[in-house]
């Protein structure tokens, strides 16, 4: 594999990656708040709290895929090391998570 060309489109693996790293912690904040509810009490916004669970859920696990997806198609050696190891990381933690019942 070639290393990254010089090129006007070099910046969107980091764009994407930004958005992993930052759109799925926001995301999981909104979901937290928006449907969190002392004892017995209604939810805030029980349907936008659903939205965006579901949005993060999509982003957290989505991104990493359709990142290493276009770093092997557009042959960018440091983008597919790059969200390599971050499907890597996703990967251990459903294992984790699996073996921890």
């Amino acid at each position: 594999m070639k290393s990254d060309p010089p090129g006007k489109d070099a910046a969107w693996p980091w764009m994407l990656f930004l958005l992993w790293i930052l759109g799925t912690p926001l995301l999981g904040v909104l979901w937290f708040s928006y449907g969190f509810a002392l004892i017995g009490g209604e939810a805030r916004n029980g349907q936008l709290s659903q939205i965006c669970g579901n949005a993060m859920l999509l982003v957290g696990f989505g991104t990493p895929v359709l990142g290493l997806t276009l770093a092997l198609v557009s042959r960018r050696r440091t983008a597919t090391i790059v969200f390599g190891l971050a499907l890597l990381a996703v990967a251990a933690l459903w294992v984790w998570l699996g073996l921890r019942k």
